[in-house]
């Protein structure tokens, strides 16, 4: 019996448990977040001038269309381009956000020392470390 419980606590101590994460999550660098404030300000961009180009398209067209028809073609078209151009403050106030997540990403490399002991002396050994920095706001 003591045999078996020893063997079982070496299987278990060598075995590797699946939870454990074996490849680490990249971290999310400045590059990333500039490179999203980027798409995300241009899909800003293009809501809002789709958004301008169709409100004044269903203008125009209410404009020069017959006032005796209920066509309620220009009221869609007017409300959906007033919709995108709604929809592009939120895409703008992110692309902000992300902008500013990416300014206060500081990247750190520089060489770290410690005490080595060396043929019966102590002395100091570098080596280089990174690191990641971040600014955190102060309120």
């Amino acid at each position: 019996m003591k045999k078996i419980m020893i063997v079982l606590l070496l299987l278990v101590l060598v075995t590797d448990i699946p939870a454990q994460q074996t490849t680490p999550v990249p971290a999310v660098m400045k590059q990333d977040y500039m490179q999203k404030s980027r798409r995300q300000k241009t899909a800003a961009w293009i809501l809002l001038g789709g958004g301008v180009a169709l409100s004044t398209g269903g203008i125009i067209w209410a404009l020069e269309g017959d006032w005796s028809s209920n066509d309620s073609g220009p009221d869609i078209l007017f409300f959906t381009g007033v919709a995108s151009m709604l929809g592009s403050i939120p895409v703008f106030i992110a692309s902000a956000r992300n902008k500013r997540k990416a300014r206060q990403l500081v990247a750190v490399i520089k060489m770290e020392q410690y005490a080595a002991l060396q043929q019966h002396a102590l002395t100091r050994a570098s080596y280089p470390s990174a690191g990641i920095q971040l600014r955190l706001p102060v309120r």
